[in-house]
C-alpha cells in the first residue's frame, strides 16, 4: 500500500481522485495548494499535482519543491509548454482532465514503479550485487542466472546460476555466439 498526495485546489475533484486512489489500495494524503503540499511531498511515494492552482501554480511548485517522489500533473488546459516545463522539471506524466480510471491506475501503478527508483536514477539494489532493471540490466540477470523469472525455453528449466567472475571473463574472453554472455566484438 503507498502513501499518494493529491494536490488540487478543486475540493470536489480532489475527494473524487483520492476515492478512486483508496479503491485502488493505497492511502491518500490530500493538499488544497502549493504551500500545504510543500510540508507532505517529502512523505509520500507519488503525487498528483494541478497545475493551475491560486498562488503558487503546478509548475512553480515542481520548480521549488524537487520533489522525489514521481509527480503526475494535472490540468484542465492541456497546453504544450506546460507538459514540456512540467517535464522538465521532473514531473513523472501530464495527464488531462477528466481522467478515465483505468488510465488513473496505470500511470499510478507505473508512477509507483518510478518511486522504487534510487536518487542517482537508477532502481534499488535487488540484493544479488546487481543494479537496475532495465531491458539490459534484466538480460544480464536471466543470463547470469540470477532472475528466476527467465527459463531457458528449450529446456524450460532456469539457466545455470553464474557468479560475477563467470560474468566479467565471458565479458572479457567471449567464448562462442551461443553462450549467453557471449560479447560480439
Amino acid at each position: 500500500m503507498a502513501r499518494i498526495l493529491i494536490i488540487d485546489d478543486d475540493k470536489s475533484f480532489r475527494e473524487a481522485l483520492a476515492e478512486s486512489i483508496r479503491d485502488f489500495g493505497h492511502d491518500v494524503v490530500e493538499a488544497c495548494g502549493a504551500q500545504e503540499a510543500f510540508k507532505l511531498i517529502n512523505q509520500v511515494d507519488a503525487a498528483f499535482l494541478d497545475l493551475n492552482m491560486p498562488g503558487i501554480s503546478g509548475i512553480e511548485f515542481l520548480r521549488e519543491a524537487k520533489p522525489l517522489a514521481p509527480v503526475i500533473v494535472l490540468t484542465a488546459f492541456a497546453d504544450s509548454s506546460n507538459t514540456i516545463e512540467a517535464i522538465r522539471l521532473g514531473a513523472f506524466d501530464h495527464l488531462t482532465k477528466p481522467i478515465g480510471r483505468v488510465d488513473l491506475q496505470q500511470v499510478l501503478a507505473e508512477a509507483l514503479k518510478k518511486s522504487q527508483i534510487a536518487p542517482w536514477g537508477d532502481f534499488l539494489p535487488s540484493g544479488d550485487g546487481l543494479i537496475g532493471f532495465s531491458p539490459g540490466m534484466r538480460e544480464v540477470r536471466c543470463s547470469t542466472g540470477n532472475d528466476r523469472r527467465c527459463c531457458d525455453s528449450r529446456l524450460g528449466t532456469a539457466p545455470r546460476r553464474r557468479t560475477k567472475n563467470d560474468l566479467s571473463r565471458s565479458l572479457c574472453h567471449p567464448s562462442h555466439p551461443g553462450d549467453p554472455l557471449y560479447a560480439d566484438r
